[in-house]
């Protein structure tokens, strides 16, 4: 991840702000998704690469968790079996 350069929102801000704002408009699924990224945002920051494969791979079980239990998902829980 590139170093801030005091010319803009670092990441972080600007993952922070989006999730208000999608929060804010009702984006529900996307707000969920917002969290997961900031996480990835910190790992990158620490520069390990050990540490980087690690969280990538518990980020994508997470996301497809997410898009698991959303309401909008037909494989939500709520959608099992209906239809």
């Amino acid at each position: 991840m590139p170093a801030d350069d005091g010319g803009g929102p670092r990441p972080a801000d600007a993952n922070v702000a989006e999730s208000v704002r999608l929060s804010d408009e009702g984006r529900c699924e996307e707000r969920a998704q917002a969290p997961l990224e900031f996480h990835g945002l910190l790992v990158y920051a620490y520069c390990n690469p050990i540490l980087i494969i690690m969280m990538r791979s518990v980020l994508d079980l997470l996301r497809e968790v997410v898009a698991a239990v959303s309401p909008s998902s037909e494989r939500s829980l709520g959608g099992a079996g209906a239809g």
